[in-house]
């Protein structure tokens, strides 16, 4: 099994089809910023030793190892252009953007390293990369036809495109739980990384960025993978770390969760209304729905001390969220008192 693969829409293998995909990255890499800073950070990440770290958690599943999606330095770019999040992985070019601004506001704003955090930011955007992934349909997606449809799995999300004419439209599922298992993922890496290379930031920095009370990007998804760890120990008498290293073989071997038969084999676990949860929440600022699915999988009797960290975190976020709003309704009055004036 390859990690990435490209089939037509009656499921034929679409051998060079990701050859042909990275042509198209010089336009791309045009978009880069130069940034001598962030450049240097990336210039100290040693690429080699972050790949034997990947190829170890594929010997686990049936990926072969020689078939590891790396993206190393040449296919990075740092761009602040249309992106909200620190880092993106471009699935279709094979390429990774970080945007310095981002993690630069996160160092300030949480009194963290922010090489550290460029350097999880990068982990976690290789996570995406060396997870399975599937796309059906691509050659017939743009061919000028007035139907396309595209299919697109990565890990454990789940997208469809479909355009008619001029208009396309797009569905996706599992998404922040993907994104869940991606940080957890990135965040065990990360750590395993800093072990074997403590010269790359000063060890009192690394101890302060790995503080629970620190503020970590889809820290609510991470719960929620925690806690779902948790459920199916609780229910099956299995390791926890059993339960995790299934999950990351899923991610990693491109585990469909909408297959019927795996749904009602999760079902006797979870119940049926679990899965149907995760399908819906694929953005951050409907999140909030996953706390209520940990609450349905009783987390709070199971591990009332993973629950009691997932309340102080929604009770910070409810506070800066409140805090956003009042600072944002005090702009709108100053400004409507200078019109005014």
């Amino acid at each position: 099994m390859k990690s990435r693969e490209f089939f037509s829409l009656n499921g034929e293998l679409e051998e060079g089809v990701d050859q042909g995909i990275q042509k198209g990255n010089p336009e791309y890499k045009e978009l880069h910023e130069s940034s001598p800073e962030f450049e240097g950070y990336l210039g100290d990440v040693d690429f080699e030793s972050l790949k034997s770290s990947f190829i170890s958690l594929l010997k686990k599943t049936d990926v072969a190892p020689e078939s590891i999606n790396m993206v190393f330095a040449d296919d990075i770019i740092f761009s602040s252009r249309d992106l909200e999040d620190g880092g993106t992985y471009m699935m279709m070019q094979n390429m990774i953007t970080l945007n310095p601004e981002v993690i630069e506001a996160y160092g300030k704003d949480n009194g963290v390293s922010e090489k550290l955090f460029f350097l999880e930011t990068l982990i976690h955007e290789e996570v995406h990369a060396v997870s399975k992934f599937n796309c059906q349909g691509f050659l017939e997606y743009d061919n000028g036809e007035e139907f396309g449809m595209l299919f697109r799995q990565a890990g454990y999300g789940l997208e469809t495109f479909e355009r008619t004419n001029d208009e396309e439209r797009r569905d996706r599922a599992f998404a922040l739980f993907d994104e869940g298992v991606t940080e957890l993922l990135a965040r065990e890496v990360t750590r395993d990384y800093l072990k074997s290379h403590p010269e790359f930031e000063n060890g009192n920095e690394i101890k302060r960025y790995f503080d629970p009370a620190n503020n970590r990007p889809y820290q609510i998804p991470v719960f929620f993978v925690e806690a779902l760890i948790e459920k199916i120990v609780h229910e099956t008498g299995v390791s926890r770390d059993t339960v995790w290293g299934a999950i990351i073989r899923g991610k990693l071997e491109g585990e469909n969760l909408a297959n019927e038969d795996f749904r009602e084999l999760a079902a006797e676990v979870l119940g049926k209304s679990m899965l149907e949860g995760l399908f819906k929440v694929n953005e951050e600022y409907n999140q909030m729905v996953m706390v209520g699915l940990m609450e349905s999988m009783d987390i709070n009797e199971i591990n009332p001390e993973l629950w009691k960290r997932v309340q102080q975190h929604v009770d910070t976020v409810k506070r800066a969220q409140q805090k956003q709003y009042q600072a944002e309704l005090d702009n709108e009055n100053r400004d409507a008192s200078n019109e005014a004036a």
